[in-house]
């Protein structure tokens, strides 16, 4: 299966992944923006993360120092 066809056939899961977790826009680039993707080939997208998800990424990353004794 061509990762168009992937993207297309689990569209809505994907979607509601990217929501699940604080993001939303999620767009493909590559070749499969293109329309030059073939069999096995892989799948580029990205979603910017919302406000909240970042805020929350920010604090874990900060905790993770903090256990690591490092600032």
């Amino acid at each position: 299966m061509k990762p168009s066809e992937a993207l297309a056939t689990h569209r809505d899961k994907l979607l509601a992944i990217a929501a699940a977790h604080g993001a939303s826009n999620l767009r493909v680039f590559g070749s499969v923006a293109k329309g030059a993707d073939r069999e096995g080939g892989d799948r580029d997208a990205r979603a910017p993360a919302s406000a909240d998800a970042r805020r929350a990424q920010s604090r874990g990353a900060r905790v993770f120092r903090l256990r690591r004794g490092s600032n």
